[in-house]
């Protein structure tokens, strides 16, 4: 079961890994993201297997303990990754907050479940609220603030 058929997961999935792996037996159904975990939690529920097309990071990997299966072919290209921004000469602005953005980093897990208190329990007009409860429940996750 799949995502969006216009995302970046499935064209993988269906133009290199499905091929490369010769998986042609099977059939990619696309849906949505929503769609997906819905057909995900039925499975769960009706104890069936079931095969996602997922990502990490994200809330529905330690949500659904789920596992990624291994790619030694490389099918799925190079693993993506999320990065800091900053305008030119912020670090030289602001040199403390530079240092602690720099050290601050979470694992897959850690990221996924931010995500899911954000995402999931709080919704919407409250991830201000989210991220500060998740930080309270993960207080070693961050190096301390400058001035701390």
């Amino acid at each position: 079961m799949g995502i969006e058929p216009g995302a970046g997961l499935t064209e993988a999935t269906q133009e290199s890994v499905i091929p490369g792996y010769g998986l042609d037996e099977y059939e990619l159904i696309t849906s949505s993201t929503p769609a997906m975990i819905t057909e995900l939690e039925n499975a769960i529920d009706a104890e069936e297997d079931i095969v996602v097309t997922l990502w990490t990071p994200f809330w529905a990997m330690p949500a659904y303990s789920m596992k990624a299966l291994e790619d030694p072919e490389g099918h799925f290209g190079e693993p993506e990754a999320l990065h800091h921004l900053g305008r030119l000469g912020f670090g030289e602005d602001f040199p403390d907050v530079n240092e602690w953005i720099a050290g601050a980093t979470l694992t897959d897990e850690e990221f996924g479940s931010l995500e899911d208190m954000v995402v999931n329990e709080f919704g919407e007009g409250k991830e201000a609220e989210a991220v500060e409860k998740w930080l309270e429940e993960n207080p070693d996750v961050l190096p301390p603030l400058p001035g701390e």
